[in-house]
């Protein structure tokens, strides 16, 4: 652990410690950012979809790949319901972007060293949302 507190980022309950000038910087997540950790925008025939948690430098825990999937869901929800209709206007294109210097770390370590310690079938439930997540996007 401490070759990885010395090499890279480590994400520990929420929070990130980054390195910056030789001193480790803290940064926790607040609750009301987890819940906006993934926001829409919808504009025209475009729908953004931005990752927001630059603190954490957007990395994916399961908050944030379930409201992904909502997010994307919605957008999904936006084009089916214009299908087919004449003179539709429905979404056309969606932008994946994040806040932040970084689009995404990728796992939330603390995410994933809690799942080290989940039954089988919990790991294979939440391995079965991200697949759906990414089916969703794709």
């Amino acid at each position: 652990m401490l070759a990885l507190l010395r090499h890279s980022r480590c994400f520990v309950q929420n929070k990130v410690n980054v390195r910056l000038q030789n001193q480790w910087r803290s940064f926790t997540t607040t609750k009301e950012e987890n819940e906006n950790c993934v926001l829409l925008e919808v504009s025209d025939y475009f729908a953004t979809v931005t990752l927001n948690r630059p603190k954490v430098h957007n990395a994916m825990s399961e908050t944030v790949i379930a409201s992904l999937k909502d997010r994307l869901d919605e957008v999904a929800a936006l084009v089916d319901s214009k299908k087919g209709k004449e003179n539709s206007t429905g979404i056309r294109a969606l932008f994946l972007k994040s806040k932040g210097k970084n689009f995404s770390a990728g796992a939330d370590l603390d995410y994933m060293k809690r799942l080290g310690g989940f039954p089988f079938e919990k790991n294979v439930e939440d391995a079965m949302q991200l697949s759906s997540m990414f089916n969703t996007l794709d």
